[in-house]
């Protein structure tokens, strides 16, 4: 899931300036947790190769009624991040005993000045009591991020517990000819409170069999990196998650602290549903429908290959929830107000659906891997347009392109159809099968969907 904030510093002012007049800044950050992280509070020192003023920098969030400007002979600021956190309600923040989470554009100042550089380099000076974990690109113990990155920022996390590692097969599959790739993807998991009922072994156990799944849809882990945030919160049964990709691929997951293992592992999709939007990359839309629905129609997809779910409840799911997004699709197309993941559902159906009839069980796994070696992971920014088109050239048919023009508009996917054809239908609360469309079902589960090429 995938959410942007409204109050942000629109992009637009976030040009990128000529590097031949533009002055360098670079920042210097101290944290400071005083007698706890709800008291967390960062100095942060601007250092750059010409006179700048405080107003040439902005914060996102509307964090401005946190921070304090000082302009005593270094341009600087100091900015409550514990008591920003704890004013959030929001998915993107937490605050807690053991650390504070929140995205780089909570905290970090960025220019709007066109006028200075479009790259951010940043040191934080962390100790072991006090850690900054984050996701993006270092160099000579800076971390280095730009201006488009910090407008998607990912998220960062201040805190006093050490990381547990993770691994996946690695996306060695999308290494450039002429360069290795990593054998194995690092997933760094910081777990944001004490109390859990799940064990450190459970969470990377947990963590590490979708991850596994996800690796074999798309031929290796489609990030080299991955920085997870699991933070207390919400109902039981009920975890939450979301992507984003700004400087690097972070994902933060929400849990009741009584979740199990045996839950987590065969009931939870939350986790699978995020994972998977790694390998795609932000597409700039006011209706999310194709991040969105390419996440939702996998998911179920991936967990019944890797056994984690039986067959018979995907089609159950598809049955009670494919009407949701097809109605939307018929009311108001593609690009409406309707349910984003279901709308989206319904058009990779359609697509699934169009590659049988053209003799290609592989093509939707041709497509999004197509896609993602073209375009890059979820740190990446595309268009929808982009996005179809490398699907569609990945594959060498244009369906995608052809489906997006049908469906633009207000038009009715023809789901009954889709049910005859493999032969499913609800009857009393119940999936019913007829062995006339038990061709057609194994096809839409085709191996090829899992890659048997793994690095």
């Amino acid at each position: 899931m995938r959410r942007w904030p409204a109050r942000m510093v629109l992009l637009g002012a976030l040009a990128v300036a000529d590097p031949a007049i533009a002055a360098s800044c670079r920042y210097d950050v101290v944290p400071d947790a005083g007698q706890g992280f709800r008291d967390l509070t960062l100095d942060v020192a601007i250092r750059c190769d010409r006179a700048v003023a405080a107003d040439a920098f902005a914060v996102g969030y509307g964090a401005e009624a946190f921070v304090t400007w000082r302009t005593d002979g270094v341009l600087g600021y100091r900015i409550a991040l514990g008591a920003l956190a704890a004013g959030r309600s929001g998915a993107d923040f937490a605050q807690t005993a053991r650390a504070v989470m929140a995205p780089v554009n909570a905290w970090l100042a960025a220019p709007v000045d066109p006028g200075l550089a479009e790259e951010l380099r940043v040191t934080v000076a962390a100790r072991p009591e006090l850690l900054f974990l984050a996701n993006f690109a270092a160099a000579t113990g800076e971390y280095v991020l730009n201006r488009q990155d910090w407008g998607y920022g990912g998220y960062t996390v201040f805190t006093d517990r050490p990381p547990l590692a993770a691994t996946a097969p690695g996306p060695a599959a999308f290494a450039k000819p002429g360069r290795d790739g990593p054998r194995a993807a690092a997933i760094r998991i910081v777990v944001l409170d004490d109390g859990f009922a799940l064990a450190d072994v459970d969470i990377v156990a947990w963590i590490e069999r979708f991850a596994g799944d996800v690796a074999r849809f798309w031929a290796g882990f489609p990030s080299d990196r991955l920085l997870i945030a699991l933070a207390p919160g919400g109902r039981p049964g009920n975890p939450f998650g979301r992507v984003r990709g700004g400087g690097g691929a972070t994902m933060t997951l929400r849990l009741a602290k009584s979740e199990s293992l045996p839950f987590l592992l065969r009931r939870d999709w939350v986790l699978t549903h995020e994972l998977i939007h790694l390998g795609a990359p932000f597409a700039r839309s006011r209706q999310p429908w194709f991040m969105e629905g390419m996440a939702t129609y996998l998911e179920p997809l991936i967990r019944v290959l890797g056994g984690a779910q039986p067959e018979r409840a995907l089609w159950a799911e598809w049955l009670r929830a494919m009407p949701t997004g097809a109605d939307a699709i018929a009311a108001q197309g593609l690009e409406g107000r309707g349910h984003p993941y279901w709308t989206g559902a319904a058009f990779f159906l359609e697509a699934h659906m169009a590659y049988l009839d053209a003799g290609r069980p592989d093509g939707l796994a041709v497509c999004f891997r197509g896609m993602r070696r073209a375009l890059g992971d979820a740190a990446a920014r595309a268009t929808v347009a982009q996005l179809i088109g490398a699907c569609d050239n990945a594959v060498g048919l244009p369906t995608l392109a052809g489906l997006q023009r049908r469906y633009s508009t207000p038009r009715r996917i023809d789901l009954q159809a889709h049910w005859r054809e493999l032969g499913i239908a609800a009857r009393d609360g119940q999936v019913t099968f007829a062995p006339e469309g038990s061709a057609r079902r194994a096809l839409t589960f085709d191996n090829s969907l899992f890659s048997n090429s793994l690095p």
